[in-house]
């Protein structure tokens, strides 16, 4: 009877102890598995999301624009590499044969294109003074309009730019003429002396 006992027990033993292994090997691989799934879904998200350079650069894009029209944007070029000279134009600095003032805010020139004047101010390189590209006639003047200031912060210093604008068609191209230069002020832009090359500039008394 001992004899038999013992057997009976450790058969029983033996099939309770496969039973609890099974158990942890099941308990183990779900685990293996939910592991891998939970650590997956983040990789996933991290690759299809936008990384911080590409939201910076939309932002930067979006901050030189806005939405009640053209705003003065800092020009890429030189005036002198202004080329082909054409309305709207616009350039850092004096074109080639322009002469610049340290204390008036703007000037104007007849340019060496037929119908063109090139306008100049002086204000932060940051946040340039830029003419509209038309100018228009009124009381005799040409009345040449300049863009608001870009928002922001902007430079102390004090730099020329240059902007190309087409007169009325009423004008008389490298003739004398008075020009009113928005809220700078009015000259008398001297004629032009030979085709070809800029005329000589004046500049708004302060």
């Amino acid at each position: 009877m001992t004899t038999t006992t013992t057997d009976a027990r450790g058969v029983r033993f033996t099939g309770l102890a496969g039973a609890v292994l099974a158990c942890v090997l099941l308990a183990g691989c779900a685990g293996a598995d939910t592991t891998g799934g939970a650590s997956a879904a983040p990789d996933e998200e991290t690759t299809a999301g936008s990384t911080p350079s590409d939201t910076a650069d939309t932002g930067d894009e979006e901050s030189d624009m806005d939405d009640d029209g053209a705003r003065n944007l800092r020009p890429k070029n030189a005036a002198t590499e202004i080329d082909p000279l054409v309305a709207g134009a616009t350039g850092t600095g004096l074109p080639e044969g322009v002469e610049g003032s340290t204390s008036s805010p703007a000037g104007a020139a007849w340019s060496p294109e037929p119908g063109l004047i090139y306008v100049v101010t002086n204000d932060s390189s940051s946040c340039p003074i830029i003419a509209e590209p038309t100018a228009a006639e009124e009381d005799g003047e040409i009345a040449v309009g300049l863009l608001p200031r870009r928002d922001g912060m902007c430079t102390m210093d004090w730099v020329p730019t240059t902007s190309v604008v087409q007169v009325p068609d009423g004008v008389e191209d490298g003739s004398a003429v008075a020009v009113r230069l928005g809220d700078k002020g009015t000259l008398d832009l001297p004629a032009r002396e030979t085709d070809g090359e800029p005329g000589p500039i004046a500049w708004v008394a302060n």
